[in-house]
């Protein structure tokens, strides 16, 4: 029982606490690989467009141009044309991992240190 009161006051007392305002904000890029449309796709990558940070960059990558994802992303692009955004088209993995071969991908074309998603 005492534990449980100390776990919910240190809950109560950490939640009023102010988070630091950090005075300056390195610029980021957000990795995300992308495959098919998932349920939910678009209202996901439209929380990555719409956050509130000074400088990012979204990389995303697909293994073919025909993919469904790519048209998700080209209608964000088009509602938050002052995102800067990268779409990288990987073809097939020359290895078992395709995701790990898509982070590499998009790792070499950004243009900040990632910061994001994967």
């Amino acid at each position: 029982m005492l534990y449980s009161l100390s776990l919910n006051y240190c809950g109560v007392s950490l939640s009023r606490s102010a988070s630091p305002a950090l005075s300056w904000r390195e610029p980021i890029s957000i990795l995300k690989p992308l495959a098919g449309l998932d349920d939910g796709l678009e209202a996901n990558l439209q929380t990555f467009f719409a956050q509130n940070y000074p400088s990012f960059e979204i990389v995303f990558a697909v293994r073919e141009d025909s993919d469904p994802a790519v048209g998700v992303v080209e209608k964000l692009r088009r509602e938050y044309p002052h995102v800067p955004t990268r779409l990288v088209v990987t073809g097939e993995p020359p290895y078992p991992n395709a995701k790990v071969f898509s982070l590499d991908l998009m790792l070499s074309v950004a243009a900040n240190e990632p910061g994001g998603d994967e």
